[in-house]
């Protein structure tokens, strides 16, 4: 009688991968989330910013917009504070918030190149100019906010809200979108 030692044949037609081939592969996907969320995050970032950078640049035009209104209303008898604060109203201010489309929470001071109030006349027309603007999404002092220098003609946009309302001289104007 012959022994034929048992030879297992093994059938090598596995169509699956092994678990070393897929903790490779799961490294190489781990590497490149790695690589690829802090890109995303800041491209986030960035758009948020000039979003908010759009919004101040539109809340800016309409101010301006009402004031050389006022002005050519006031020309001769009237003060800026006296055309868009009329008797402590807001009602001016909040055309501008309304018009520039300021999301609810936002909010904006401005204040104008001369920082005392001047009656309205053709030769201090530059002295009604919106010259320092400060924006915030959420009008909280300690969040970013973007403010305009109109001494340097600048948008600065790292800075808090409550930072650009300090650097607004003379009397600053309050706009809040509603």
């Amino acid at each position: 009688m012959t022994t034929q030692p048992m030879i297992k044949s093994h059938n090598n037609n596995n169509k699956g991968f092994t678990l070393v081939e897929l903790i490779v592969v799961l490294v190489i996907l781990a590497i490149l989330a790695a690589l690829g969320v802090p890109a995303l995050l800041s491209y986030i970032d960035g758009a948020r910013e000039n979003e908010m950078l759009t919004r101040a640049q539109a809340a800016m035009a309409a101010a301006q917009a009402e004031t050389t209104a006022c002005y050519n209303k006031a020309v001769g008898n009237e003060t800026a504070d006296s055309m868009l604060n009329p008797g402590g109203s807001s009602e001016r201010l909040d055309k501008i918030a309304r018009t520039a489309g300021m999301p609810a929470g936002s909010k904006a001071e401005f204040g104008m190149k001369n920082s005392t109030p001047e009656i309205a006349t053709p030769a201090n027309k530059d002295a009604w100019m919106v010259y320092y603007f400060a924006y915030c999404e959420t009008g909280n002092d300690s969040d970013k906010a973007v403010f305009y220098d109109g001494d340097t003609r600048q948008w600065e946009t790292d800075m808090t809200y409550g930072s650009a309302r300090g650097l607004i001289s003379g009397t600053p104007y309050q706009l809040q979108g509603r």
